[in-house]
């Protein structure tokens, strides 16, 4: 029965710690950052050429994502359901009112940097 037990624990245990782990430790420093990642995404993308360029070069500039290459992460963004139909990201214009609008945004949830 303590096999069991133990079995059981342990099952659940990785069960619960899952759900807390960062999903694509490949692309995102922290599962904060991945939240980051998918509140912007869900928030505040209108343009999506325009604004996941800007999500992409502000999270690494950040800090909060790896640097990946730009064809990776189109890949990542397509897997999540948001079809980027190009094969090459631009750096945003720093004066565009979008770009404001995101600034503002992230002074309200930028992940905590501590972590890494």
């Amino acid at each position: 029965t303590n096999g069991l037990k133990y079995s059981f624990l342990k099952e659940n245990q990785i069960s619960i710690d899952f759900q807390y782990k960062n999903p694509y430790p490949r692309i995102f420093k922290n599962k904060t950052c991945f939240d980051l990642f998918v509140w912007l995404k869900e928030n505040m993308v209108i343009d999506t050429f325009s604004d996941f360029s800007y999500i992409f070069y502000e999270m690494i500039s950040l800090g909060y994502m790896y640097k990946i290459s730009q064809s990776e992460f189109i890949e990542f963004v397509n897997e999540q359901g948001s079809y980027l139909n190009t094969s090459k990201l631009k750096k945003p214009d720093s004066n565009s009112n979008r770009i404001n609008s995101f600034n503002d945004g992230l002074k309200f949830i930028k992940p905590n940097t501590s972590v890494f």
